[in-house]
């Protein structure tokens, strides 16, 4: 029989630290829950943070491809563990959780592996890597008459081609394939537009697929329930009918100022360096960190393909505040001042493209595009503008700003203000006498 993961039911846990919701309520993200086929996965607060149901959870594992930052995760299941269980010399064929009574095509010339999860719940990533040295097959007959496919394909749809269009960029689209095309069209992923972002929602999203209200029913899920786990007595009809039915917010920037740029006398840029991203509370997705280095040892990457983020800032009206940088998931925003100059920059590779920068900044700056790129995971600079810290807080202060101190400080009011201010407050309505630098001089006598 096929090896593989069937036989382990996984168990998804939710990591709320690493959810978008708890960093910022700017945060719009949805994608779990647009994507559990059967409303498990649903909104518990107002913030949007979501919580999951395990009465009604199916443990289809599309959960853990759908986040962005890897809130969701399994301890029975990891794209790590599958890529280090196959063997890389032989082709491979993958199967979902599902008994699709496959078992007389177990004797095909290639290692056919069981997964315990939905092909959905593969990350481009992963689909990259198991697909780079050898053939990798996806078993997608069936999935059109899986009651979970309106739900996942969206999820799905993205994953493959993007993992398609990775492995074009190291000319092996070809390595990548479906049983039975459903993503992967005559149309190959270097027919796409060059300035589209590779998002494929539009074809199963919210105006086709199921919406939150029209998830799968009780009698469906019980149906998909009985048919995962094989109880019970079931015939190929009964199969087929059951799948196809179904704080200082300036303290913390200001120790994410760090390092110093140096430039050659000629002004160029030196020689990039990988990104570093051991910032505080930052979480660079796990597939992204594999590519990263993979990346790093590899000098045949042609690029154009796979469309990585490009953060565009206007210079002009920046005003080197850190919110953006701090507000990062990731840590792909990354500011340095030294040598009496203030350097923004980008690292497209580790961007998640969450659009929480875009949302965060209080002079709208920032808009993200879609760009090409042979070497995603060095940093690119956005702009560079002389300035010097700010004598109070050490944020930048840049050559157009008016006065010494920085915008932060600016924005602040003074500090004998705000005691005049104060002391009114306390004095309203109250018989008191002024007192220290605001009381009249007194000639003399008893107090």
């Amino acid at each position: 029989m096929a090896k593989g993961d069937r036989s382990n039911k996984i168990s998804i846990v939710f990591d709320s630290d690493r959810c978008l919701h708890a960093r910022t309520v700017k945060s719009s993200c949805s994608s779990c829950i647009d994507t559990c086929p059967t409303g498990a996965i649903h909104k518990s607060d107002k913030r949007g943070m979501p919580e999951i149901d395990p009465t009604i959870c199916v443990n289809c594992g599309q959960c853990l491809s759908a986040c962005h930052l890897d809130a969701f995760s399994s301890p029975q299941f990891t794209e790590r563990q599958l890529i280090n269980r196959i063997d890389r010399g032989k082709p491979l064929r993958l199967r979902c959780f599902l008994p699709y009574g496959e078992l007389d095509e177990l004797d095909l010339n290639c290692d056919t592996y069981h997964l315990g999860t939905c092909i959905g719940a593969l990350t481009a990533g992963g689909l990259f890597e198991l697909s780079l040295a050898n053939r990798c097959e996806l078993a997608t007959d069936q999935c059109r008459k899986c009651v979970l496919f309106p739900r996942l394909a969206p999820t799905m749809e993205t994953n493959v081609k993007a993992a398609s269009q990775l492995l074009a960029d190291w000319g092996r689209a070809s390595n990548l394939v479906e049983s039975t095309p459903l993503f992967l069209t005559d149309q190959t992923a270097a027919d796409q537009p060059e300035n589209a972002p590779a998002d494929t929602r539009s074809r199963y999203g919210r105006e086709s697929a199921l919406s939150n209200e029209q998830t799968l029913s009780a009698d469906d899920v019980a149906a998909f329930t009985h048919l995962k786990d094989g109880s019970g007595t079931r015939n190929n009809d009964d199969t087929a009918d059951a799948v196809g039915a179904f704080n200082d917010v300036r303290s913390s920037i200001r120790l994410l100022f760090h390092g110093r740029r140096k430039r050659e006398s000629g002004g160029l840029m030196p020689r990039p360096e990988l990104r570093v991203r051991r910032y505080k509370n930052k979480h660079v997705p796990l597939w992204r960190d594999r590519l990263q280095a993979l990346w790093r040892h590899s000098e045949s990457v042609q690029g154009g393909h796979y469309l990585w983020p490009e953060h565009i800032v206007d210079k002009s009206i920046c005003r080197a505040c850190g919110v953006c940088m701090q507000m990062c998931p990731t840590g792909s925003i990354h500011h340095t001042l030294g040598d009496g100059e203030f350097v923004y920059e980008f690292s497209p590779g580790t961007c998640v493209n969450c659009g929480v920068c875009v949302a965060s900044c209080p002079k709208e700056a920032i808009k993200h595009r879609a760009q090409a790129l042979m070497q995603p995971f060095y940093l690119q600079e956005c702009y560079a503008m002389k300035a010097e810290p700010c004598p109070r807080c050490g944020l930048p202060v840049l050559e157009r700003d008016d006065g010494p101190l920085c915008c932060v400080c600016n924005d602040q009011p003074k500090t004998r203000d705000m005691m005049r201010q104060l002391g009114d407050k306390l004095g309203a309505g109250v018989s008191c006498a002024p007192v220290g630098d605001f009381a009249p001089e007194k000639s003399g006598g008893p107090c």
